[in-house]
């Protein structure tokens, strides 16, 4: 029987080491070397056990996993299934990969369900506005839908095809500005996801795969003067400042009086900032769409009048316009009685915006007064229309309702509003 070799010895790195020993191997009673140690330091944990032929690769085999016990993993010690999982990885992931690797295991780790998600993107809208809006409202309304439909699972488990399907099922009554309204609102929801690492960050999103629909383009619907004489007759008398400030000043309805919840609305216009002597009205930049900037609106003699008329005047202090027309529900009431069907959403500042340049020719100073910019005056507000039209809509006067009043709903000779498609 061979002798067993002397000479155990330790391998070092920093203060930990392995002790090896001489071994011979049972069935070839060929000598070698042999060491233990614990992939987990600590009393119960299990051995491990490593043997070599020569010297050389039994010190190689304890500074391997010296080493690897250090980093944490000790490739040795990993199931068969595992090492080959990882060399799938080493071998198929490129260093310039390796950053987008690592961010999409964190974006996992970190991802949590939809709707937690879902919650803390609206809290931080929200906050961002200083209220929940209408648009905002509109926001939670599909985030929360599509919550509901994929509850219990993380946003990064959702991908494109069962977030399309999720979307095909609720957008099939919605026309194509409403499906692409959608899209956008669950584009906005993942992009923000992406930001916070929610999901791993990449060059699209599922929700950007969606498709967009083809949107028919219209201008947008106007008054005729017989139409905005038609609904000044059949508006009620607190409601008549509204319709005026649209009609005549290109004001939106809810800076006319603000509709929505009444414990985060904001306030409307105030007769104090209709300066009478100046021939402004001082729009403050609270009462602004968006609250970030003051606006003046001059004021024409069209205006003046029909102000007075709706019983605004110089001494009027205190909110304008005492209600909302969405609100009140006077927008469905006036809508069958005057045009014998739906109301025209915004079209008095339609109006406003088209008459004005078709005297003025200058859409800069146009977006000025509305508060807007040009590029959305031809994208929403462009219904060219000649000089004399726009010289007819701001020489409208209350005496002209009389006539008006012979007008029967819907009658075509003369039109109340004009909607002409591209």
């Amino acid at each position: 029987m061979p002798k067993i070799p002397k000479g155990t010895f330790k391998v070092k790195r920093g203060n930990d080491f392995i002790t090896v020993s001489p071994y011979v191997f049972p069935r070839s009673k060929r000598k070698g070397w042999r060491f233990g140690y614990q992939p987990k330091p600590g009393l119960g944990n299990p051995w491990s056990y490593v043997t070599r032929m020569n010297r050389d690769d039994i010190v190689t085999s304890a500074e391997e996993i010296l080493k690897q016990r250090v980093e944490g993993l000790i490739w040795l010690d990993l199931p068969t299934p595992r090492r080959r999982f990882l060399e799938a990885v080493h071998a198929g992931c490129k260093p310039e990969d390796e950053a987008a690797l690592l961010s999409f295991i964190a974006s996992r780790q970190k991802s949590c369900e939809v709707g937690a998600a879902v919650a803390q993107f609206l809290a931080f809208k929200i906050h961002k506005a200083g209220e929940e809006t209408p648009h905002l409202s509109k926001v939670r309304g599909v985030l929360e839908g599509m919550a509901e439909a994929f509850a219990g699972t993380t946003v990064a488990d959702i991908h494109r095809p069962e977030l399309a399907e999720w979307w095909a099922a609720r957008c099939k009554s919605a026309g194509s500005k409403r499906q692409n309204d959608i899209r956008a609102n669950l584009v906005m929801f993942w992009l923000w996801c992406q930001s916070e690492e929610i999901i791993p960050k990449s060059s699209v999103t599922a929700a950007e795969r969606l498709p967009t629909s083809a949107v028919e383009h219209t201008d947008p619907t106007i008054y005729t003067p017989a139409g905005f004489l038609r609904l000044a007759r059949a508006a009620a008398p607190e409601d008549r400042p509204s319709i005026v400030l649209g009609a005549f000043a290109g004001l939106r309805p809810e800076e006319c009086a603000p509709g929505g919840d009444k414990k985060k609305r904001k306030r409307g216009l105030r007769g104090e900032e209709i300066d009478w002597t100046f021939g402004v009205i001082r729009l403050p930049k609270e009462v602004s769409k968006g609250g970030k900037r003051a606006r003046i609106i001059p004021m024409s003699e069209a205006l003046k009048v029909w102000l007075e008329w709706a019983g605004v005047t110089s001494k009027t202090t205190g909110p304008v316009c005492p209600r909302n027309l969405s609100d009140s529900g006077e927008t469905r009431r006036l809508g069958l009685a005057v045009f014998g069907g739906e109301w025209p959403h915004d079209a008095l500042r339609h109006s406003y915006g088209t008459y004005r340049n078709a005297i003025l020719r200058s859409l800069q100073q146009v977006a000025e007064e509305m508060g807007t910019s040009e590029k959305m005056l031809h994208a929403h507000y462009h219904n060219p229309r000649a000089a004399n039209e726009g010289a007819a809509w701001f020489d409208l006067r209350p005496e002209l309702l009389i006539a008006s009043d012979k007008l029967s709903p819907g009658e075509i000779a003369p039109p109340l509003l004009i909607a002409a498609t591209r």
